[in-house]
């Protein structure tokens, strides 16, 4: 339980500042294909944190008090939900990074945010249709059968990121230091746009990475859940719990990767926290103003008064 309660005090937040910082743009650098379906991603981590985990909690307190435990189904159906959404949104990611290191003039003219925004719909559409076919089976059988199809896409996702993606952006890399040195200014933005891509690819690489260490455990507890026939109950129960574990990290440690590896994202926060503490000291300011005019004006009457008074005993 408290496990899952430090986990949504870090993920809720970490995330939520990810959506902000996309949404907000303050330096207009984040109306990117790629910037899109982190923040679906990043949307998807959030109700992790704001959904699953706090009904985790709930759960957990209840089990402890031998209480009843209403809309089990719920904390269940948002795990699964989002597990869902996650993997597919790390396909999507593939798709698009192989795209944009190994066909980047293509890229540009025909992966539009309108395009990658229809995606991003499909995902969630899609996730509704795997989800409920939960409804149909007991949670320790469907997470069987996810775990299997997660860790798979998983691993194909590294093979293929590693043989098509990384090795063409080594390339690339190469290349634009090459041609950097002798060339013209549109070439040079050209290879300028191009390491832009590569840095956000090593940012996808990572993420994958962070992804399948999250995953491969996950699969190991379920595959204890469903084949370990001389385990009690007890540890059928620490092995759903720590599977839940190592799923919902993967949701907090995402937004720390974006702030590590992105520049841009470490700016944005920065800008929107600065604008954020100067609005509170103009709402401040004020009432300051307010309170010193009131004091003079009660000063200046006092004064008026004491001077009448002498007046009149004159």
């Amino acid at each position: 339980m408290s496990v899952s309660l430090i986990f949504m005090l870090i993920t809720i937040p970490g995330n939520l500042i990810v959506v902000l910082v996309v949404l907000l743009d303050p330096h207009k650098e984040f109306r990117k294909p790629f910037t899109l379906l982190i923040l679906n991603l990043a949307v998807t981590d959030l109700i992790v944190g704001g959904i699953a985990e706090p009904l985790s909690v709930m759960i957990h307190y209840r089990e402890a008090r031998k209480m009843s435990i209403p809309m089990t189904w719920l904390s269940q159906t948002a795990y699964f939900l989002c597990c869902t959404a996650s993997l597919l949104s790390l396909a999507v990611l593939t798709v698009d990074r192989y795209l944009a290191i190994t066909l980047p003039m293509w890229y540009r003219v025909n992966v539009s945010l309108l395009r990658v925004g229809f995606a991003s719909v499909a995902i969630w559409v899609l996730s509704i249709c795997f989800t409920s076919i939960f409804f149909f089976m007991d949670f320790v059988t469907y997470a069987f059968i996810f775990g299997n199809i997660a860790l798979f896409c998983a691993v194909f996702i590294v093979i293929f990121a590693y043989v098509r993606i990384f090795r063409t952006l080594k390339t690339s890399t190469e290349n634009s230091a090459q041609l950097v040195a002798g060339a013209s200014e549109a070439a040079k933005a050209h290879a300028r746009a191009q390491n832009a891509e590569n840095k956000l690819t090593r940012t996808y690489m990572l993420m994958v990475l962070a992804f399948l260490f999250s995953y491969l455990p996950t699969t190991v507890m379920i595959y204890l859940m469903n084949l370990c026939t001389v385990c009690s109950c007890e540890l059928i129960h620490w092995f759903r719990d720590f599977q839940f574990i190592f799923v919902v990290f993967n949701s907090l440690v995402n937004p720390f990767l974006y702030a590590i590896r992105l520049q841009n994202f470490r700016k944005a926060i920065k800008t929107i926290f600065k604008r954020l503490s100067c609005c509170s000291d103009n709402r401040v300011e004020p009432q300051n103003e307010i309170q010193v005019t009131a004091a003079e004006s009660g000063h200046h009457q006092v004064h008026e008064a004491a001077k009448a008074s002498r007046t009149d005993g004159a």
